[in-house]
């Protein structure tokens, strides 16, 4: 018997008990039993509705917070499912390959700021300031992975921007080391 199934019986039985019948026999209960004491019929109801409650919560769990979740993994086998490219694709185009493979009602999202976060870690990015504005660019390092960057024009605005590129070889690499980028991540600072 499941955990949801022993509360409604335990309810089934609190009712009857409740309103003056016996749970086991169906019979009404003897006026002269304690148990058919308003006081204690009134707990009866009381339990009732506590019940309710849990068997609420227990068929409606509530929905865990995302940030309450672990972090992004893949199994090995998810990773082979993950569609890598031949042409250079900018970073969000791998988060959303890496995330349709993923179990994500079990985990949080992977982000790209997570992997550039990390690859400026690792040196195969760095910031630099442009224009008023932090951005970041592939390092010799990075180009030696397959990290690139060509500037481009927004269709929308006209404005120009870098765009950071990632290879096959590129996505590789991140993707070999996923498990890098959130182990350190959540690894103490000295």
């Amino acid at each position: 018997m499941t955990e949801l199934e022993t509360m409604q019986r335990a309810k089934q039985y609190i009712h009857k008990l409740a309103n003056g019948i016996d749970p086991l026999t169906d019979r009404p209960l003897p006026h002269d039993t304690v148990l058919h004491q308003v006081r204690i019929s009134r707990c009866f109801f009381y339990v009732e509705t506590l019940i309710d409650r849990a068997i609420e919560q227990e068929s409606h769990p509530a929905k865990v917070r995302k940030k309450e979740l672990p972090p992004f993994s893949l199994t090995p086998e998810q990773k082979q499912q993950v569609l890598l490219v031949h042409n250079p694709i900018p970073i969000s185009q791998f988060v959303q390959a890496a995330n349709a493979v993923a179990d994500l009602d079990h985990m949080q999202k992977l982000k790209a700021t997570d992997l550039t976060a990390w690859l400026v870690r690792k040196g195969f990015l760095q910031e630099v300031i442009r224009n008023d504005k932090r951005q970041k660019e592939p390092t010799a390092n990075g180009n030696a992975i397959g990290i690139t960057s060509e500037w481009r024009q927004a269709h929308s605005t006209g404005a120009h921007y870098l765009a950071i590129l990632y290879n096959y070889g590129a996505q590789q690499f991140l993707l070999d080391h996923l498990e890098s980028v959130f182990s350190e991540e959540s690894a103490p600072t000295e």
